[in-house]
């Protein structure tokens, strides 16, 4: 369109006089090209995004030499995709610890003897993250003893995670797909966008809590008054200490009877990932409880040492359901 148009212009500005070559071959020819040039410039992220967690048969992932044991008794050593902030690391593994638990019942893939543990080495900080991983049929069922690293060397920016694994009799297959249920975690942990909704709780530690172990996007906060002049402290502390601060919205009910109370808590809890169902209101948390039920959203609750109450924004334990 504007190359036509310009032909009209320079006719009219000057006595030049230029004529358009238009036809449905040069349109259909400029517009495959158009396609092809889009369609090439997608290929190489996706196909390196697709192999990073989910190969396929043909460019499915496996473990350099260097990674194998080599000798009996040693562990495969598989380094991980990912570089982590300091100050997102706690985010990352409680995301990778919560993950986990979330395949403690399963019957194909499951997770069991989930445990952390923070220390101080000689070349900076190191988190670990142990557990025992099944996957497969009863008769045919594989089995890993796993160690999650997730260190920083005092020289660098950020941290890097490796995955130590001890397969029953050394099977590669097992290793695999241990490393590949860490990738997949790892590939959520980049794309997530959590939304939260919880009710408001005149500490803050609560909502301080919900934000330091979920890293939300968006925080919902429902309350029977307008208590957007009483979350100002919140968000300083966490610009002060590095943490990511989400969008944060007031939902402020209309009316304490129960029934108008889950409506509107449907219409919030539809748009969050995860709702909080403990709060200074009781009526605002048993209708989110109601509609997080009714929608089969993940539930957890804040709890709160009395303490707390003189303490404001301090961490809680969160408890999921």
């Amino acid at each position: 369109m504007l190359g036509v148009l310009g032909y009209r212009t320079i006719g009219l500005i000057s006595a030049l006089e230029v004529r358009e070559k238009v036809s449905a071959e040069w349109s259909l020819i400029a517009l495959s090209f158009s396609t092809l040039t889009a369609v090439l410039a997608t290929v190489v992220p996706a196909v390196k995004a697709s192999t990073v967690v989910t190969p396929s048969h043909l460019r499915r992932w496996r473990p350099e030499e260097e990674e194998k044991p080599r000798e009996e008794g040693e562990p495969w050593t598989v380094e991980l995709p990912v570089k982590i902030r300091p100050r997102e690391v706690d985010f990352f593994c409680a995301h990778i610890e919560r993950s986990l638990r979330d395949l403690a019942e399963g019957s194909i893939e499951r997770v069991e003897k989930i445990e952390s543990l923070e220390e101080e080495s000689a070349n900076g900080p190191v988190k670990r993250v142990t557990f025992d991983y099944f996957t497969g049929e009863t008769r045919r069922q594989l089995h890993t003893n796993n160690e999650l690293i997730i260190e920083r060397p005092l020289t660098e920016e950020y941290y890097k995670a490796r995955l130590l694994s001890f397969p029953d009799r050394n099977f590669e297959e097992a290793v695999l797909k241990t490393s590949t249920l860490i990738r997949r975690f790892i590939f959520e942990w980049n794309a997530q966008k959590v939304a939260v909704v919880t009710p408001f709780e005149s500490s803050l530690s609560q909502l301080y809590s919900l934000v330091c172990y979920f890293n939300p996007e968006t925080l919902y906060v429902v309350a029977e008054t307008d208590v957007s002049g009483n979350l100002e402290p919140l968000r300083k502390i966490l610009e002060k200490e590095g943490i990511r601060v989400p969008r944060i919205f007031i939902v402020q009910t209309k009316s304490l009877d129960l029934g108008d109370c889950v409506k509107m808590a449907e219409d919030i809890v539809l748009k969050a990932g995860i709702v909080c169902v403990s709060g200074d209101s009781s009526v605002i948390c048993v209708a989110l409880t109601l509609a997080a039920t009714k929608l089969k959203k993940k539930m957890c609750h804040v709890t709160a040492p009395s303490h707390q109450i003189k303490e404001p924004c301090q961490v809680s334990e969160v408890v999921t359901i």
